[in-house]
């Protein structure tokens, strides 16, 4: 016989259980296994007794969790596989929420989702996969569900809010001079207010909460189609989005610690997501790497505080921590400088001392205020190297250089990253987090948001983190 035999018009007779269509190691079923280890109680809370009763929140959350695990969000397409897909419809015991439901479910329970999280990294402890031996920190832009041409500064704002105001005023101008009596009606009867109206007020609502964020958040600009989103560097370009964030641990690469953010800096970031950590599993990492973006001396010294050991580089400063610039070009760098910490004092490269000269208070571009010492040279006058070490602006004749809380810090740090030890962990990070956001943006397809707002990017954001950790924990069931 050439063929298989094959006919799609015959009668078939299906197993009496849908499970039985589904391979025993399929992602469902640890997507199902998974959400009833899960304590739901925060969330059944908010049900009651009386009125239609609701599609059961665990189903939900089988349906949700395996969807975004798979790469699918979209609650319209996730309606359609309820009706085709044998894993969804298995996952749903053949119940077919439509997709209204669907997005309501997700967007009502974002604040949870996140507990959910937390619980999900805690059974991925007790599976072994998480030993806390070295996590690397990374971050990912994702473009909001917003255009840029949406994006307005506080002049433009002002301007469209002093127009639509006028406007507002010339609607009801001419109401009342057509009829004082249809006015009168007019304002009695809210649900009778011409469509022009209702939609300049509406317009009016959302410029007053654009303003309103813009000044509360110190944002140059805002987007009217999502006022929480700031402009973020994507692969798309400059384009308003959200900076989300992962601690990822080295044993099984699982997301232990997971936060989305509006502002497109990571350096403050170090701290609460370290801290998150901890209150997540209740200890602290041994070791952690992070790349440049994550480097202030701030974030350095929290790291000794805390007896973990840190591998961050200082890429701000690659250009004078070059060998060859500091041979020729840069020999008077402060890299060059020698600080003694029993004399308080630096030393050039040509011998000589700088002592302290004074301590004054600036204000950095995050708005932090910060106490900097000033070193003056002693001895720069007569020396023959002045024309090379003072900058063209310096008119004292006297080399400075400037000494923060935190110097003695990044030298460790320096120094330590120089080592082929310090090397050879940083590189950890590279195959430890990268490759989370690889797997989000390129084989899930997870470069922007669907859902608006920071609380809306935070849930979405933890339904991936949910989703990647599922995903983990069925690779960790295969072996």
């Amino acid at each position: 016989m050439k063929f298989i035999p094959y006919s799609n018009k015959q009668g078939l007779l299906l197993p009496h259980y849908v499970e039985d269509w589904l391979p025993e190691d399929h992602l469902a079923r640890i997507a199902d296994t998974v959400v009833d280890q899960l304590d739901i109680s925060s969330l059944e809370i908010g049900y009651d007794e009386e009125g239609r009763p609701a599609y059961h929140p665990r189903m939900m959350l089988k349906v949700l969790f395996y969807a975004y695990a798979s790469g699918l969000r979209s609650s319209r397409k996730i309606e359609k596989r309820l009706q085709t897909d044998i894993a969804f419809i298995w996952l749903s015991g053949h119940q077919t929420p439509d997709f209204h439901t669907i997005a309501d479910f997700r967007r009502r329970h974002a604040k949870i989702l996140h507990h959910l999280f937390v619980q999900i990294v805690l059974l991925c402890s007790q599976l072994g996969m998480v030993k806390l031996g070295h996590i690397a920190l990374d971050s990912v832009r994702l473009k909001a569900n917003a255009s840029r041409k949406k994006t307005r500064e506080l002049n433009e704002l002002e301007e469209a809010l002093r127009e639509t105001k006028e406007k507002i005023t010339q609607i009801f101008n001419q109401a009342e001079a057509i009829d004082q009596e249809e006015e009168r009606q007019f304002e009695k009867e809210q649900k009778d207010l011409p469509k022009e109206l209702r939609d300049k007020q509406k317009l009016l609502i959302k410029l007053e909460q654009a303003k309103d964020i813009l000044k509360r958040l110190g944002l140059d600009k805002v987007n009217l189609t999502d006022p929480e989103a700031n402009f973020q560097k994507t692969e798309y370009g400059l384009k308003p989005g959200y900076n989300g964030l992962c601690a990822v641990d080295g044993t099984s690469q699982v997301i232990v610690a997971q936060t989305m953010v509006t502002k497109p800096e990571d350096t403050d970031q170090l701290k609460p997501m370290v801290e998150q950590v901890k209150d997540n599993l209740k200890t602290k990492p041994k070791e952690l790497s992070a790349d440049g973006g994550f480097y202030s001396g701030e974030n350095l010294a929290y790291l000794e505080e805390e007896q973990i050991d840190g591998y961050i580089p200082d890429t701000s400063n690659h250009r004078i921590e070059n060998p060859a610039n500091n041979l020729s070009g840069h020999p008077f760098s402060k890299e060059n400088f020698s600080y003694s910490k029993e004399e308080d004092t630096y030393i050039c490269p040509e011998g000589k001392t700088l002592k302290y000269s004074q301590t004054k208070t600036v204000t950095d571009k995050k708005y932090k205020r910060k106490k900097i010492l000033i070193y003056e040279g002693t001895a720069c006058l007569s020396c023959l190297s002045q024309p090379q070490c003072l900058s063209r602006g310096n008119r004292s004749g006297l080399r400075h250089i400037e000494r923060d809380g935190f110097e003695e810090y990044r030298a460790r740090m320096k120094l330590k990253m120089q080592t082929e030890e310090g090397k050879t962990t940083y590189l950890k990070r590279s195959y430890i987090a990268e490759p989370v956001f690889g797997h989000l943006k390129h084989n899930l397809g997870y470069r922007h948001l669907l859902l608006k707002g920071l609380k809306g990017a935070q849930a979405e954001f933890s339904l991936m983190c949910i989703g990647y950790n599922i995903t983990k924990i069925w690779e960790f069931s295969k072996n």
